[in-house]
């Protein structure tokens, strides 16, 4: 397959996660620029990438990465090697994320998750190392439906999991200790995440049930919440009519209680003012 072939497979992809789609898009530059494409090309390429995936934190960090250092001359296999140290260093970081979960959870916690993502799938496998079981609700996370696969990976490891409708979630919280998210960036207005993300972690603040995200300090996005970050989703039915297509939603900052960096598990409300901290001309959309 030709690298153009990759690039629009990538272009078009709305199921896998952002960690999964930065180590394709590195690899992409590196076939590219061993087929003798230009900086500059490199560059527009994970531009377009960054479009079609205007959510992910990780491919605006690394656009923004490969930008400034072509804008100093660097040569396509100097963008390459960039990228790939990029690339470990968010392995690194999302790694260390996950021990920081996986040690702090509790064996027999209920948890529930919505969506999937190289995170969940490292933190289950972590988990079982360890020894630890947990009670797992998985929703299907339509559209996409990739909580199934997630499940479908924790009953091969020996957990104990149950696979609900997204509508059923809003019961199932008022069972589980936990609800478990993963991230796509963490904006000035807070995570940005699969669509349904939010109304769960507003129903989880109400019944006081704490709200932990995997995520890691590459994925923090320095701008506020807008209608561009909702990306679009494929149709959830092949019909004529209108619908809505947003992928991801924006879950406030106050009804997340920790976030899991390379740094440990910290108060939400202490990484949103080290972001706030890094981009104080930028003001958040909230509450305007």
């Amino acid at each position: 397959m030709s690298w153009q072939a990759k690039l629009e497979h990538l272009l078009r992809d709305r199921r896998s996660g952002s960690l999964h789609l930065l180590g394709r898009t590195v690899h992409l530059c590196a076939e590219m620029a061993h087929a003798g494409a230009a900086p500059e090309h490199l560059v527009a390429v994970v531009e377009r990438l960054q479009q079609a995936h205007p959510a992910m934190a990780l491919l605006w960090n690394l656009g923004q990465r490969l930008r400034e250092q072509a804008a100093q001359g660097a040569t396509a296999a100097e963008l390459v090697q960039s990228a790939q140290r990029f690339a470990e260093e968010v392995a690194e970081s999302a790694r260390q994320a996950v021990e920081s979960v996986a040690r702090e959870l509790p064996s027999g916690a209920s948890v529930l998750t919505h969506s999937a993502g190289t995170q969940l799938y490292e933190l289950l496998r972590r988990l079982r190392e360890l020894g630890k079981q947990i009670e797992l609700f998985c929703t299907l996370s339509l559209p996409g439906g990739e909580g199934a696969a997630l499940a479908r990976t924790a009953r091969r490891l020996g957990m104990q999991v149950c696979l609900v409708c997204d509508l059923q979630a809003y019961g199932v919280l008022k069972q589980v200790q936990l609800l478990l998210l993963g991230a796509d960036a963490l904006c000035l207005d807070g995570l940005v995440h699969k669509v349904g993300s939010a109304p769960l972690a507003y129903l989880a603040w109400m019944e006081h049930r704490p709200v932990w995200v995997l995520a890691c300090s590459q994925k923090l996005l320095p701008q506020p919440w807008s209608e561009e970050l909702e990306g679009e989703a494929p149709p959830c039915l092949r019909s004529t009519l209108p619908q809505r297509r947003a992928l991801y939603d924006c879950t406030p900052w106050e009804h997340l209680t920790l976030v899991a960096t390379e740094q440990g598990l910290l108060s939400a409300q202490l990484l949103r003012k080290q972001l706030l901290a890094l981009t104080p001309e930028k003001p958040s959309n909230r509450g305007r």
